[in-house]
């Protein structure tokens, strides 16, 4: 087999680089010129087949790599940018996205110190990136179907996903707007986040995104461009890629932020991240800047489209801004579940007997508790000493079997419970019963009766 291979990988090389047949009997070759209008038609009969052809290069990249649309062109341009103005956040973004990549490989060691695997090349980039957001909008659908009762705040973060997913689609080329999107979803659902200014901005962000990314369409298409405002349109596309600029600056440094601990060892201090108040003003200001040549340069049609879109983002932060301050109730809800089991659970070691139930059977079986029966002790020194006086803390109370002292002890508890900051615990022994006359069975008793009180 080896030389069989071997001699049609020769012939093959023999054939790109001998110039083209003269006689050619099934194949048509594309680059002879013919004046006659069946050639445009035979070109796509030669692509599918496995016979070589003279074609220059240009011309298969061109089939191969369409060119970027719009879109796709000036976010990749924005960062681009960025990269260039800022290299140093960027760097320990892409380490940071490097991690991700390797999320779903079982096989993968990739830890936190990776090195940046993002690739330099834009279509390298692109692929990964698409890659990053697929994994994000799957893990924000998986964590939604664990968080079912926050109702508002998940329909706005699946109005977020259908918007990312349907963009992708249409552009995958411009994946590099949309990845920071995912990262933020994640950042706002989770409840141990930033500082409440921070996940403003992020909702803000997040929440104008389809605003940001029909800007492009609605304001930059060249086929509704007049002559006469050129001009215009290349001043309004710099302000765009400007936008956009600074909404990727937001999206990484969020990121980074979020991810500070291991951030801080790339960065080493040489970006603030922390200052999310003034990046979002830089941010506005730039959508002031579009928005005041999009109303000398665009129709009125399109500045109703925008508007509409505003409005649509502003009710989309408000339920972004709600996600997190509910997730962080549904995630206090699930502690205090937990407290109660583990309170439960001490509540039952604990448990000998309830002091409260042996107190009422006690009086039950005696008849009630009768107050003339107890009053004279309340009026003793004694009593009154021990009641009120820090010093003397205890009170000892003596007589035969059978002469009252167990009631005349309920009665004063009863009095001592009427106290506005009485905090009361008390066991009653039982000298026929040896559970309930160990020290061990008294201090749990009292523990166990004192824990409510202190809740």
């Amino acid at each position: 087999m080896a030389p069989s291979l071997f001699e049609k990988a020769k012939f093959k090389a023999r054939r790109l680089l001998q110039p083209a047949p003269r006689e050619s009997t099934s194949t048509p070759s594309p680059p002879i010129p013919s004046p006659t209008p069946s050639q445009p038609a035979s070109e796509p009969a030669t692509q599918p087949t496995s016979q070589p052809t003279p074609s220059p290069p240009t011309s298969t990249d061109a089939e191969t790599s369409p060119l970027p649309s719009l879109q796709e062109r000036l976010w990749n341009q924005a960062y681009d940018e960025l990269k260039a103005s800022e290299p140093k956040l960027v760097e320990a973004y892409e380490k940071i996205l490097s991690v991700g990549i390797h999320r779903n490989d079982p096989s993968s060691v990739t830890c936190e110190s990776t090195e940046n695997e993002i690739g330099g090349a834009r279509e390298t980039r692109c692929r990964q990136m698409q890659q990053l957001v697929q994994d994000g909008l799957d893990r924000t659908q998986k964590a939604a179907s664990f968080k079912r009762g926050i109702d508002e705040g998940l329909q706005a973060v699946q109005a977020v996903r259908g918007i990312v997913d349907k963009a992708v689609h249409a552009a995958p080329e411009a994946a590099v707007a949309w990845i920071g999107v995912c990262l933020g979803l994640e950042i706002l659902s989770n409840p141990v986040t930033e500082a409440r200014y921070n996940r403003k901005g992020i909702a803000y962000v997040l929440s104008r995104m389809e605003w940001y990314w029909n800007l492009v369409s609605l304001l930059l298409d060249e086929n509704k461009a007049e002559q006469s405002s050129a001009g215009l349109r290349v001043k309004l596309e710099k302000h765009v890629v400007r936008l956009y600029e600074k909404l990727l600056s937001y999206q990484i440094k969020s990121v980074c932020l979020y991810h500070r601990n291991w951030a801080a060892v790339v960065l080493r201090d040489v970006v603030r991240l922390d200052d999310s108040a003034g990046q979002l003003d830089e941010i506005q200001d730039a959508e002031a800047a579009v928005r005041t040549d999009s109303d000398q340069y665009n129709t009125e049609q399109s500045k109703i489209y925008l508007r509409k879109l505003t409005d649509a983002a502003s009710a989309l932060k408000m339920n972004l801004q709600d996600i997190h301050a509910a997730i962080e109730d549904q995630t206090r809800q699930q502690e205090k579940r937990h407290q109660d089991d583990k309170y439960e659970k001490c509540m039952q070691d604990l448990h000998v007997t309830d002091p409260r139930e042996d107190k009422k059977r006690i009086q039950d079986t005696k008849g009630g508790l009768l107050r003339d029966s107890y009053r004279w002790i309340l009026d003793h020194a004694d009593f009154q000493r021990f009641r009120d006086d820090p010093e003397s803390r205890l009170l000892w109370i003596k007589g035969d079997p059978g002469k009252g002292k167990t009631m005349l002890l309920c009665g004063i508890v009863d009095e001592l419970e009427k106290g506005s900051n009485s905090l009361l615990s008390y066991f009653f022994c039982r000298a026929t019963e040896a559970a309930l006359s160990k020290a061990a069975s008294v201090l749990r008793g009292l523990i166990y009766h004192a824990v409510p009180t202190y809740q």
